[in-house]
This record gives C-alpha cells, structure tokens and sequence, in this order.
C-alpha cells in the first residue's frame, strides 16, 4: 500500500501542476465600437457624443491609427492590435455597425489590450424600438 501512494504522489503533483495554470478568461461584451481618440477627446461627455459617432469616422485613418475599444455601461475597455485589425475588417463589410457583441479573452499585457475573438453586430436600438 505504501508503494502505491508513493508511486501515486508524483502523479498527483504533476496533474496538480497542470490544472493550476491560469486558462485565458473569456467574455462577453454588448457595446460601442468607438476609437480612442474619439473616447479621450469625450471622456467627459462619451456617452452623449458616442451618439453622433459613425461607421464612417471610425474608419479614417486618424482613428484605425489610434486603434479602438468598446464602450460599455461600466466604462471603455481597449483592445490589442491584432484586435483592431479585426475590427476594421469587420467595419468595412457593409451589413456591420458599431453596435456590437464581443467575444473576447483578457491579454496577459493588460496596457495591450484584450484580444477579440469575435464580432457579431447588434441591430441598432432604434431599428428594434421600430419593428
């Protein structure tokens, strides 16, 4: 019996080993496609001005350059490079808008950004208030 929970401990630790390492954590966002230009210049007032923000501005290059986050209830969060790539690929297909769900995993560089996985679009809220 000894023999056995002996040659069985070394099993434990290294399984032990293995389950401890952190997975990246994924989640879910519904909010804004805005740049971060566009964010900091409106950090007071974002959630007034995001109204007038377009498909249109977010695709000039002065805000692909910044790069771009989501604004949702509980404040901005910005994304990775790779991300923003993504999401001027997504921008320019024509059924898309800036209204959103993502799906998404923390970065391990929190001051890179997180890293989206998916995008899918949201109808906009005053096309569902109308049908």
């Amino acid at each position: 019996m000894k023999k056995f929970l002996f040659a069985l401990l070394p099993l434990l630790f290294v399984s032990t080993l293995v389950f401890a390492q952190d997975a990246p954590y994924t989640y879910h966002l519904n909010g804004t496609i805005v740049d971060r230009d566009f964010s900091g210049q409106h950090k007071d007032d974002i959630n007034t001005a995001v109204a007038a923000y377009t498909k249109e501005a977010a695709l000039q290059l002065s805000a692909i350059a910044s790069g771009y986050g989501i604004l949702v209830e509980d404040g901005y969060m910005i994304f990775n490079k790779k991300s923003n790539d993504k999401i001027v690929e997504f921008l320019k297909k024509p059924d898309s808008n800036l209204v959103v769900d993502v799906e998404a995993e923390i970065d391990e560089d929190f001051e890179k950004g997180d890293n989206i996985l998916n995008i899918t679009t949201i109808a906009n809220k005053s096309k569902e208030m109308t049908e």
